[in-house]
């Protein structure tokens, strides 16, 4: 899943029906409308969705769902409201297992304003306890968190790139920004970013005939020397009937146990019931055949 905050990302109500349980059903649709509409991400939990009336249990059911619906879509975020740091550790333990990309948690907000220091303690032990970031649900009008207070917050990893002047280049510790740069640590992968364009390029460059045809070839390839090794062909022997997978058996032997030999010595392939299937893609080439092959004499001796 996405882990990236930014953009818009609202918090999702949560419906009851009219016994007080959650109505699973309907949270899922809402879920799935609010995604459907382009949102950058969901917050479930948050004041909108009720989330300071949840038991432990319904909080942990209603974030199992919410990951399910999200699940590589969309960041989801758990909200946490309460007035205890220890509850506050507990909710988060107890969705440790999802794939969750922030906690946003309020600060404690009970009828009186802890001071600066209390405030900062609370959120340092949540911090201290998860490793999930955490936002600051900033909204309690009694308990505002002030400037001075949030800068007192410092990212979990810090770079030159958190800095307040990075290509100052100094080498000393110097103030972190002010703006969320100070979460960017470190310069991004400007070689990755490069390779994945030129591959980027490269696939728009081809197309699907091209690489069926490709495919064919390489699997043509692969059927011949297989048939000169004793194999027998699962796969159609007209090329036009088959895709770039070549399937086979060997007479005596076991092809799972070869599949799992020739994986386990570099050539990737799969067992199918008694089987061992090779798989051509477009990436492949006439030397990636003839390694296979002679791989596969190794362990055919």
């Amino acid at each position: 899943m996405p882990t990236q905050l930014q953009g818009i990302i609202p918090p999702i109500v949560t419906p009851f029906d009219e016994a007080g349980r959650i109505d699973e059903a309907t949270f899922r649709n809402v879920i799935r409308f609010t995604i459907g509409k382009g949102v950058h991400g969901i917050c479930v939990g948050g004041s909108t969705g009720e989330g300071h009336t949840y038991t432990t249990e319904e909080f942990v059911r209603l974030m199992e769902i919410a990951a399910e619906e999200a699940s590589g879509r969309t960041p989801l975020l758990a909200g946490i409201i309460t007035n205890s740091t220890k509850n506050a550790v507990d909710r988060a333990k107890a969705i440790a297992h999802l794939n969750v990309a922030a906690l946003q948690i309020t600060p404690v907000h009970y009828l009186f304003k802890p001071d600066d220091v209390a405030t900062f303690r609370h959120f340092e032990a949540i911090t201290a306890e998860i490793n999930t970031p955490v936002v600051i649900y900033n909204v309690v009008p009694w308990n505002y968190l002030s400037p001075a207070l949030l800068e007192a917050f410092r990212p979990p990893l810090v770079g030159w790139r958190s800095t307040e002047h990075p290509y100052s280049l100094d080498a000393r510790w110097l103030p972190l920004a002010a703006t969320a740069r100070r979460m960017e640590y470190s310069t991004m992968s400007y070689a990755s970013a490069i390779a994945l364009g030129r591959a980027i390029r490269y696939l728009s460059s081809l197309s699907l005939d091209e690489v069926a045809g490709h495919n064919r070839q390489l699997a043509a390839q692969l059927a011949e020397g297989l048939t000169e090794r004793g194999a027998r062909l699962l796969t159609p022997s007209d090329p036009q009937r088959r895709a770039g997978m070549v399937t086979a058996r060997f007479p005596g032997r076991d092809g799972e146990i070869i599949a799992a030999e020739l994986t386990r010595r570099g050539v990737i392939v799969s067992p199918r019931v008694g089987s061992t299937r090779f798989s051509m893609h477009f990436y492949n080439s006439s030397d990636d055949v003839e390694h296979a092959l002679q791989v596969l004499d190794e362990v055919l001796r």
